[in-house]
């Protein structure tokens, strides 16, 4: 008996400790989806341990009960047997005891399961809540993803759009050449047309001038009109020798008036008609050359008004966030060349902290990347992007200018998405997610 009392204490030791090392299992699964199932097999075993821990009880209250029947029988048949008995009873006694202690054990066990069970509903909840709120992670991030490709949309139709403009001033710039061509061309032509039309006139009134020549010539050596000289040419009763005076006459008239175009007036017809042909045409492309012009106009100077406004906003954010950045002093943005915007420049003049107000280019390496930098956040607080690709650009810059612009980017980062690449610690801290990239061969870059 005393054996069998020891061998269920053994196993209810062992017992115990298997129950702590499962609450020592269960409070390190708490955070973890996959806990949940040890945990449930944990509790199934020590279920089913504390339903041998029963049946073990049992088995000693039976063992009890037999002792009881022995030290009965043991006093009945004799007395000599009284110290056997009282052994008995002693183990009676210690057996009792070991029962109670059972007992408590047995209560303090189910206490720890229902700790256990109570646990096991509590991590059950805090998976169900870390679960749901995946879900709502994964619906923002589906949502932002939605957005973000809306943005690019319009990005790219407002590329599209700004290619369009572009292409078309592009083609109006040719139209605009190909017209001053034509224009050139019908001068040419017109000019040309002119000319030939006044030889052809030149001509024409040279033959006119000949004719009256000989006309005068008619009347004066020989007092004949063209109609007289005519008929006395015909005349049957003419005589020969005058007849052949006069032919050779005739003759040395015609010989002096030369070549004779007799299609000279309808030339000079059918060239008039060309030249006013051309010269309406002239007309048309001068008038669609001023309306071109006008286009341009209009063009240039919306594009002046569109340049000059976000240049004064960009200005204004310039001049707000340079002090924020370097922690005092100012800066401002000025024009080259105020009067022609379309063909200006731009000047970055700076006064860092402590420093006197000058160019760019007079300051230092680092001054210079970090004005650079307030410039691009001027002009992202002004026309915001969906996202902005940033390449070591705080490389120059020390320690404390670096973690102000790991602050910024958090600051901006609720309208713009920032891909930056960087060697520098205070970057890598604002940022949300880490990519490392390697290049184990040259050229060829990994992410890791």
């Amino acid at each position: 008996l005393t054996a069998k009392l020891t061998t269920i204490t053994s196993q209810h030791t062992a017992q115990a400790e298997t129950l702590r090392q499962a609450q020592r299992q269960l409070a390190a699964a708490q955070q973890a989806d996959t806990a949940q199932a040890d945990l449930s097999a944990k509790l199934t075993e020590l279920q089913h341990q504390g339903k041998k821990l029963v049946q073990d009880i049992a088995e000693a209250q039976a063992t009890i009960e037999n002792a009881k029947a022995a030290v009965a029988a043991a006093t009945a048949s004799s007395t000599q047997h009284a110290a056997t008995v009282n052994a008995l009873k002693t183990k009676l006694a210690v057996t009792t005891n070991d029962l109670q202690t059972l007992n408590d054990q047995q209560r303090q066990w189910q206490t720890q399961a229902r700790d256990a069970q109570a646990q096991a509903t509590d991590l059950q909840q805090r998976i169900e809540h870390i679960t749901a709120t995946a879900e709502e992670t994964a619906a923002e991030k589906a949502s932002r993803t939605a957005t973000i490709a809306n943005l690019q949309t319009e990005l790219k139709q407002l590329k599209a759009d700004q290619t369009k403009l572009t292409q078309q001033k592009a083609e109006n710039r040719s139209k605009l050449s190909q017209i001053s061509a034509r224009i050139t061309t019908t001068y040419e032509q017109q000019h040309q047309a002119m000319a030939t039309s006044e030889q052809q006139a030149v001509a024409l009134n040279r033959v006119k001038l000949g004719l009256d020549a000989r006309l005068n010539t008619l009347a004066e050596d020989y007092q004949l009109t063209y109609e007289a000289a005519k008929e006395a040419v015909t005349a049957d009763h003419a005589p020969i020798p005058e007849l052949k005076s006069k032919l050779k006459l005739l003759k040395r008239g015609i010989d002096e008036l030369g070549p004779v175009n007799l299609n000279a007036i309808d030339q000079f017809k059918e060239v008039n008609e060309r030249y006013e042909f051309l010269n309406k045409q002239q007309d048309d492309l001068l008038e669609a050359k001023q309306q071109l012009e006008e286009t341009m106009h209009e063009l240039d100077e919306t594009v002046k008004t569109r340049f000059k406004d976000m240049f004064d906003q960009t200005n204004s954010a310039f001049e707000a966030i340079f002090p924020q950045m370097f922690g005092g002093g100012h800066a401002h943005l000025s024009l080259t060349n105020p009067d022609d915007l379309l063909a200006t420049g731009i000047e970055i003049s700076a006064q860092p902290p402590g420093k006197k107000l000058t160019r760019l280019s007079l300051l230092s390496g680092g001054e210079r990347a970090l004005t650079a930098i307030v410039l691009l956040f001027a002009i992202l607080k002004v026309r915001p992007v969906p996202f902005s690709i940033l390449d070591e650009v705080e490389a120059s810059l020390d320690d404390v200018n670096v973690n102000r612009f790991g602050e910024f980017l958090r600051h901006y980062a609720s309208a713009t998405q920032f891909i930056v690449i960087t060697h520098r610690h205070g970057t890598m801290v604002a940022a949300n997610v880490l990519y490392g990239v390697t290049m184990q061969e040259s050229g060829v870059s990994r992410i890791m």
